[in-house]
């Protein structure tokens, strides 16, 4: 009887360990494929917001825990955000995985992003505006981006 109990307690204990691969699977370095604009397009946003940026570069790291986001405005200006990051695989409300990035310091913002692919060289998020950060000076709220460093599992050969 002793027995039956112990290979019980062995399986749920088994069936209840979930890897969360894509939080795997996303560090490493992400540049984000270039965003051309037409001038007279980058005056009209500049003329609406004072600081518009568009988001260069994401770093995720192997810590699984701390991310940083590198800003790049249309004069070649750039800002550094450092959060902390999590993702979430299986929220009901959402139909894709959540990324949820978050301040480590006290500047008070909060990223959240759709996945909408993720693979060993291409990553794709969009961001879901109404649960994020009222003052986020981020402009596109899709991005590309295309692998450009990252632990040799997550490397192509």
């Amino acid at each position: 009887m002793s027995k039956l109990i112990l290979l019980a307690a062995i399986i749920c204990t088994l069936s209840s360990f979930q890897i969360i691969y894509k939080s795997r699977m996303i560090v490493g370095n992400w540049q984000a494929k270039e965003i051309v604009l037409e001038e007279e397009e980058v005056k009209d946003e500049l003329n609406k917001v004072d600081s518009i940026f568009y988001v260069h570069q994401f770093y995720f790291s192997s810590d699984e825990l701390s991310a940083q986001l590198i800003l790049k405005s249309p004069s070649g200006e750039t800002e550094e955000l450092k959060c902390a990051f999590k993702i979430y695989e299986d929220l009901e409300k959402f139909d894709k995985p959540i990324l949820v990035c978050k301040n480590m310091c006290d500047e008070g913002y909060r990223m959240v992003f759709a996945i909408d692919y993720l693979n060993k060289r291409y990553l794709g998020l969009s961001l879901l505006e109404e649960h994020s950060s009222d003052d986020l000076p981020i402009m596109s709220p899709v991005l590309k981006f295309h692998r450009t460093a990252g632990p040799p599992e997550n490397i192509e050969d």
